[in-house]
Order: structure tokens, then sequence, then C-alpha cells
């Protein structure tokens, strides 16, 4: 059985460090605790380094303090516990610091926040009564936990740290075919490509309520049951499954995303909700769907939904001449055959 991995980074020169690591090893015993010192006299070793620890021990949450904060805050797609970001740095790191916030920096923060949304993962920050209210607190670290005392290291928020990680860890979980769910259930992250590939039928549990973008892109899946609870499918949730041959969606979902069923080439059948009001463009290209019936709820199809040729089964008056606008899809309607 796989251990959960914590990865701590302490401040530059913390005294601290080997009473933190002990904490958390008393606190989580099953856990796996690294702690992976900062050297802030390179920075590019410090990126480095952390990037080896990444790639080796792939943990489920990082944890840092101080300086180690100012680090670690942009590993999107990884839990992240920032505790007493400093925010008055020595004069010879303060450049380094400086150019984080310049326009490029914030340009990647928004693709840090994007890929974190994809992933369902989140940053927090942990601050103490004295800390200065500065505009970035809300920039980087837009889930902030106040601690009523002074914070100083780990050590002085290690009861709100704990708690907050024991929340993260049991809302998420990994099946034994290797989906991982978060959210309590709520949300399917992502499909394990090594467990899954090769699962040909898989039903998804009642109370999913969202499938993240490309959870199942790829697989072999041949049948997938979804639940009425699901509302949200993400794009290219199935692409590339080429050998699913039928998917029926749950009575709720108002949106078919960018390329959600793209050259799933052996898919020939598909029902289309009554709630549905968007298809994205190429959601069904490069399938074997040759018929459909389009729902009178629908109010926006994309370009290049379907194949050309595709017959459009179509009962509404007004939702045919809204598909009419569009005759750049060259598709058949119900009464050309």
């Amino acid at each position: 059985m796989n251990r959960n991995t914590i990865m701590y980074i302490p401040d530059f020169k913390s005294q601290q460090a080997s009473e933190v690591t002990k904490a958390l090893r008393k606190a989580f015993p099953e856990w796996k605790i690294i702690c992976v010192e900062i050297d802030i006299n390179s920075l590019a070793e410090t990126e480095k380094s952390l990037g080896k620890s990444m790639h080796l021990f792939h943990p489920d949450i990082l944890i840092a303090e101080g300086l180690g904060a100012f680090f670690i805050h942009r590993y999107a797609g990884c839990n992240r516990i920032c505790v007493n970001a400093d925010l008055h740095p020595s004069y010879r790191c303060e450049q380094s610091l400086v150019e984080m916030y310049t326009d490029k920096e914030k340009t990647q923060l928004a693709f840090e926040r994007e890929y974190d949304r994809v992933k369902n993962t989140h940053c927090w920050g942990v601050f103490g009564e004295e800390a200065d209210k500065r505009e970035f607190y809300m920039v980087h670290y837009p889930n902030i936990i106040n601690v009523p005392r002074k914070v100083s290291s780990i050590l002085d928020a290690l009861d709100e740290c704990t708690s907050l990680i024991k929340t993260i860890s049991e809302s998420e979980w990994t099946d034994e075919y290797g989906v991982t769910y978060a959210e309590y259930g709520r949300v399917i992250v992502k499909a394990d490509y090594a467990l899954f590939r090769y699962v040909e039928d898989y039903t998804i549990p009642c109370g999913v309520k969202t499938i993240m973008n490309g959870a199942f892109y790829g697989m072999d899946l041949k049948s997938v049951t979804i639940p009425d609870s699901v509302k949200y499918m993400g794009h290219h949730v199935f692409s590339e499954c080429k050998l699913l041959e039928e998917i029926v969606l749950p009575p709720k979902v108002e949106k078919i995303e960018l390329r959600s069923f793209m050259n799933c080439i052996s898919l020939k059948e598909v029902k289309l909700p009554r709630s549905l009001r968007t298809i994205e463009t190429e959601a069904f290209k490069g399938t074997a769907i040759s018929n459909i019936e389009i729902p009178a709820s629908l109010t926006r199809m994309e370009y290049d939904v379907f194949d050309d040729g595709v017959k459009l089964i179509i009962h509404e008056s007004e939702l045919r001449e809204l598909l009419e606008d569009s005759r750049n899809y060259r598709l058949k309607f119900d009464d050309d055959f």
C-alpha cells in the first residue's frame, strides 16, 4: 500500500526544521515526511533541488514556511500550505523576489490557477495576527487561514496545519482502478493511465457531480455508466477512447465541452439529455455516429461538432432555424433523406 507523502520546506537557515519534522511525523505516523532545505544563496540550485525532490517523491501535500513558501506556491497541481510567507526579504534576495511579481509572473499565475482548477488542488496561506496586509496575500494565497497569535514557524500553527492536512487527505482517495476522487467523492479528478488503461467497463458511483478535464483520456473503455448526479464533464473527458461504443449522458448536463468524445472511433450511439444547451467544437469529431437526435433545449452548437454527413434528427422548427444558420457544418437534416 502506498504511503501518503508530505514534503516540508523550512525557512532559510531555520533553527526549528528538525522539530517541525518530528512534529509532523508524530501527527502523521503512517505518512512519509520529507524535509528539503533551501539555499537562498543559489536560487537556481534551490529550484533544481526542489524539482528533483518533486519528481522523486511525488508528494501529496507541500508545506513550507518563510522563504520556503515563495518556492512552493508555484507548484500548481499539488496541494500547498504556505505558513508565514516571509514578506521582509534580505537585500541579497530582494531582487529575485521582486522579479516574481512582474507582469510575466502574473501571466504564469493565471496558468497556475487554471492548472489548480484542472487538478482540483489548492494553495493555502497561513498567517499570524502580526502579518502585514499586503496585496499579494490574496493574489498568491487565495485560501487564507488567520491564526490569532504570532506565527514564526509551523510549530506556532501546528494545530491548524494538522487539521488542514487531515481535511485534505480525508476528502481525497484513489480506488482500486486508479481513479482519483476528491471533495469526498463529488469530483473525479483523473484516472491513472498505468492502472486504468485496460479497464473495459467502469461504473461511476452515484454522488459524483463533476468529472474533470481529460479524466478518462485515451483509455480502453468499451462502456461507462455515468450516474444522474453528474452535472459537469470537462473538455477531452473521453477523447481518444477508441473502443467506446455507446454513451448515455446524465440528464442534468447542460454543456458538452470541447472535444469531449473526439476520435472515439467506435462510438456509434449517443443519447443527448433534454437539459443540453451547448455543444462545443469537435465534441464528437472522428466518431462512428451516423445519426443523432438533437434535443429542443439546445441553444448553441459550435463549429465542426460532428463529422460531415451526420444526420441530425430535429423535431423543433425553431431549433432547426438555429442550426441552419450554421450550415457550414454541411450536415444532413432528417427530411433530407
